[in-house]
């Protein structure tokens, strides 16, 4: 009888322990602002919400934005800076490192982007596993890219 309860009771928190895991890993293929901002709490980063409704994050005292698609099913990761650059670092970025671009932009302004394409579905780890890819590749860009080598 005691093995019985046991087994029972080892049976029942698995099936517990197993619902927990799919409901924590459950798959995400569209996101909305709310959404983003409940990982960002959860993950401790520093953001507003501006009045377009995109998501400004504060990382390491510099500013860059969250920016969700129009089908709500990509995540873009952006930071511009209004400083001179020369295109050699640029392109140096790009031939060197995964998962994001820099570029110049119209007003020759350096600007890095990462994509996460949530089409097909991602899991919440997933995109905060973006958000840390992200903040890390900003902090890296601004010590390649924007800083002043003489």
């Amino acid at each position: 009888m005691k093995n019985r309860f046991f087994t029972m009771l080892a049976a029942l928190v698995l099936m517990l322990g197993v619902a927990g895991t799919a409901q924590a890993q459950a798959v995400v293929t569209k996101t909305s602002t709310a959404q983003l901002e409940s990982i960002l709490k959860q993950e401790g980063y520093s953001y507003t919400v501006d009045k377009d409704g995109d998501l400004v994050l504060k990382l390491d005292g510099y500013t860059a934005l969250l920016l969700i698609d129009k089908d709500k099913q990509s995540i873009l990761f952006r930071a511009a800076f209004d400083q001179n650059v020369p295109l050699s670092r640029i392109n140096d970025w790009n031939r060197t490192k995964k998962y994001s671009r820099s570029y110049l932009d119209h007003e020759k302004d350096p600007v890095l982007e990462l994509d996460l394409d949530l089409e097909g579905g991602v899991t919440q780890a997933r995109i905060a596993n973006f958000l840390q890819t992200s903040s890390i590749s900003f902090s890296a860009w601004r010590n390649e890219v924007l800083v002043d080598k003489d």
